[in-house]
């Protein structure tokens, strides 16, 4: 037996459609609500400017101090130049003591 499909009239199709947009906007209400949440929950996560602002100041200080630090550090050891030279100068004193010692 062959299945038949009941005839559509212009006003079941304009009813039927009319359901569908009422499934749609109430799918959409749904996702705005979801989004807004969302943003409420990460606006109580976020930091306030004042906030970051302390923060990077904090940053800013500890940074000075690292740069003093390393400033600090120069002036106790001598440049890796300066000690290639002392070497150099050195082993020609050694040799020239060895030299007069024989």
């Amino acid at each position: 037996m062959k299945k038949t499909t009941p005839k559509m009239t212009l006003e079941k199709l304009a009813s039927s459609m009319a359901k569908g947009f009422e499934r749609q906007d109430k799918n959409l209400e749904h996702l705005a609500e979801m989004v807004a949440r969302g943003f409420s929950h990460m606006e109580e996560k976020m930091a306030t400017k004042d906030e970051m602002n302390q923060r990077f100041e904090k940053v800013d200080e500890s940074l000075q101090k690292i740069r003093h630090d390393i400033i600090g550090q120069g002036d106790r050891f001598v440049s890796n130049h300066q000690f290639e030279r002392h070497v150099a100068r050195f082993n020609t004193l050694e040799t020239k003591v060895k030299t007069k010692t024989k």
